[in-house]
């Protein structure tokens, strides 16, 4: 199976990748507390959920996401926003 990791550095790449993993989670249809919202069971490895996303033993899903800032204050708005 394939993985993607969203990287971002500086300001300008944590805000674009913090908007790629909220576009992703609208996508897969995930809450901000990472659970699935889909009723379908359209989210199955066929559509590319775990390509992007870790999910856990309580099935809850974690995006695979790499953000480095030396402003520690963007940081904490991103973890404050649901996901951590």
């Amino acid at each position: 199976m394939r993985e993607v990791i969203t990287i971002g550095i500086g300001s300008c790449g944590v805000n674009v990748a913090n908007k790629f993993v909220k576009i992703s989670l609208e996508d897969h249809q995930i809450d901000q507390s990472g659970t699935s919202t889909d009723t379908n069971n359209s989210n199955d490895e066929g559509k590319g959920i775990n390509v992007l996303f870790k999910e856990t033993q309580m099935q809850k899903y974690y995006p695979r996401t790499i953000l480095i800032d030396t402003d520690p204050q963007r940081i904490d708005q991103v973890k404050s926003g649901g996901l951590g």
